[in-house]
């Protein structure tokens, strides 16, 4: 599985008679942006919307940031052309 999508699957009771209409209700949708639209609509009812927007990153997602920051700065330095060597390469130090 991507790195970028995580999953959290809904389970239905066939048994239960709810679970079956919401089942018979969702069958031709898109699932999950059924979904997300939900819970979009309930965090913006609840005035929660924005308050996500603003927490701080987890501390594995900064972790993840400063580990790509950090490879990134190592692609560039590769990409930048090297100094040809001097005349002497293990010159002793006076």
């Amino acid at each position: 599985m991507s790195e970028n999508k995580r999953t959290k699957p809904v389970g239905f009771n066939i048994k239960n008679e709810r679970d079956q209409k919401m089942l018979k209700y969702v069958a031709r949708r898109n699932f999950s942006g059924y979904v997300k639209n939900l819970i979009e609509a309930d965090m913006k009812a609840k005035g929660k919307w924005e308050e996500v927007e603003k927490a701080p990153a987890s501390k594995k997602e900064q972790k993840k940031d400063a580990e790509v920051n950090k490879f990134d700065a190592l692609k560039e330095k590769l990409k930048r052309p090297s100094k040809p060597p001097g005349p002497f390469i293990n010159q002793p130090k006076d």
